[in-house]
Formats: C-alpha cells, sequence, structure tokens
C-alpha cells in the first residue's frame, strides 16, 4: 500500500510511504514549505492523521 502525504495548505503530495497491505491512501497534513511560512517549526506535530482508503 502507498500512503501519500497531502499538504492541506497548497494540495501538493510532499511524501510517499510504503505499508503493509494492498490499495492507496491518503494522509492530509502540513508540507514543511507551508509550516514554515506559517511560522511553525514542527511539521509533524500538524499531522491529523486522517486517512482515506480507495
Amino acid at each position: 500500500m502507498k500512503l501519500y502525504y497531502i499538504c492541506e495548505c497548497c494540495e501538493e503530495v510532499f511524501d510517499v510511504v510504503e505499508a503493509e497491505g494492498e490499495g492507496l491512501g491518503q494522509v492530509q497534513a502540513m508540507c514543511p514549505d507551508c509550516t514554515r511560512e506559517l511560522g511553525r517549526d514542527e511539521p509533524s506535530s500538524l499531522l491529523n492523521n486522517t486517512f482515506y482508503y480507495h
């Protein structure tokens, strides 16, 4: 399975992770560039762990 990390601000894919299983999924989060623009230091702290399975 591939998990695509999609930025909530710019809507670009900023990371792809291989996981067990079949299919695709996406995680809504913020990319490092948008995180810096908003003045946040830790992009990983903004993950909301929303998964969409197709």
